[in-house]
C-alpha cells in the first residue's frame, strides 16, 4: 500500500436497505412490524428500543387473540 492510499479517508459503507417484511394479512401486525423499517436509519444503540416496541405490540396482539 502506498503512503497516499493510507492518507485517503475511508468511505463509509452505505446503510443497508430498509427491512420491508411481507404483508401478513393482518393490518395490526403489519403496523407493528413496520417499525422495523426504521432500523437502517438509526444508530445500533437505538435498535433495542424499536425491537422492544415491536415485541410488545406483537405480544399484545397475541394476548388479545387468545381471549
Amino acid at each position: 500500500m502506498s503512503d497516499e492510499a493510507a492518507l485517503e479517508p475511508e468511505v463509509p459503507a452505505a446503510p443497508p436497505p430498509p427491512i420491508r417484511p411481507d404483508p401478513t394479512g393482518d393490518p395490526r401486525v403489519d403496523a407493528a412490524v413496520a417499525r422495523l423499517a426504521e432500523l437502517g436509519g438509526r444508530p445500533v444503540a437505538e435498535h433495542v428500543e424499536i425491537f422492544e416496541d415491536v415485541h410488545q405490540r406483537l405480544q399484545e396482539l397475541l394476548a388479545a387473540a387468545e381471549t
